[in-house]
């Protein structure tokens, strides 16, 4: 049974001597196979968040593992778990910029409530590339109505603190002539 459906259990060990070179060689052996090569039988193995990010991490496969997990796993996590993986995501120094730009037309793709709340945290990450800052805004200039766009741009003030809730209910009842 595969894990979405069945059990995963976690153990943590700590090593009562230092690893040596045949003790790595061992773990190598039992490393976790990529997600997408995960199958309905029983598998053991081990699997780290560095030993993810460990490896190179190129356009490709980085998508296809991607909407796997999208798919496969992120309809049993919280929401905020999987924003959360996104935004480390994003925020990765070793993940190419090339991959960053292919995951948000992946996301332009989302509903839009979910749409509008993850690319508001990647314009909104401190220390985020302004090249990818400029990806995320022309993108949803070009490719979003105006009404998603505008409310892109508010939820992205509002994560700055350059809005606050009182302000953007002012505006909206100004609009509709009730201020």
């Amino acid at each position: 049974m595969g894990f979405e459906k069945g059990s995963l259990s976690f153990r943590m060990f700590f090593a009562s001597r230092d690893l040596d070179e045949k003790d790595v060689e061992k773990f190598a052996a039992q490393t976790l196979p990529p997600l997408n090569t995960l199958a309905e039988e029983e598998i053991h193995g081990w699997v780290a968040g560095r030993h993810l990010m460990d490896r190179n991490i190129t356009a490709g496969p980085f998508l296809d593992e991607f909407r796997d997990f999208t798919l496969v796993v992120a309809g049993n996590l919280d929401f905020g778990i999987y924003s959360f993986c996104l935004d480390r995501m994003f925020g990765s120094l070793r993940i190419q910029m090339k991959v960053k730009k292919l995951l948000v037309l992946e996301i332009l793709k989302y509903p839009p409530i979910i749409r509008r709340e993850l690319l508001t945290n990647v314009l909104a990450c401190p220390g985020q590339a302004r090249e990818l800052i400029e990806f995320v805004k022309y993108m949803v200039a070009t490719e979003l109505s105006k009404n998603a766009a505008i409310e892109i741009e508010l939820l992205e003030a509002f994560k700055f603190r350059r809005l606050s809730m009182e302000d953007i209910e002012c505006s909206l009842l100004a609009r509709t002539g009730q201020a």
